[in-house]
């Protein structure tokens, strides 16, 4: 698993869905979770929480400049390591002021023709992304 600390920036909700913007040091990233701040107490503007990413929801893409996506979670890597398998492939990733990892089809990773140290984008629709209180 994947864990970013960062601070609640923004909080849009509707019925019992709130899609929440944080603040993790060099972006914002966004979270869509089924809960309000009328239904979790730490669901406020400036509370600190850990986004956990699951390493088998995070895509890659090369270059995205002019490409439209859905993805509201964009952001700039390189790839420091990939451990290579039959099926899956672990992808280590510095990207600006934390690390990643995602598993990716080995068949995937080859057709990009992935190597260490290229700039590559990660991925992560914002329905992907848990979040957990953080200690103190």
């Amino acid at each position: 698993m994947n864990k970013i600390l960062g601070k609640i920036v923004e909080i849009s909700s509707s019925e019992n869905i709130s899609l929440i913007a944080v603040d993790t040091g060099s972006r914002v990233l966004h979270s869509l979770v089924v809960e309000t701040p009328e239904t979790a107490k730490y669901l406020k503007i400036g509370e600190k929480i850990y986004l956990i990413i699951k390493e088998t929801e995070v895509a890659l893409a090369r270059e995205i400049q002019n490409c439209q996506t859905s993805f509201l979670n964009q952001i700039n890597c390189i790839v420091e390591k990939i451990i290579s398998g039959k099926v899956l492939s672990k992808i280590v990733l510095n990207c600006e002021t934390c690390q990643l990892k995602a598993i990716l089809p080995t068949e995937a990773i080859k057709q990009m023709k992935l190597k260490e140290n290229e700039n590559v984008v990660a991925l992560i629709k914002a329905n992907e992304i848990t979040i957990m209180e953080a200690d103190g």
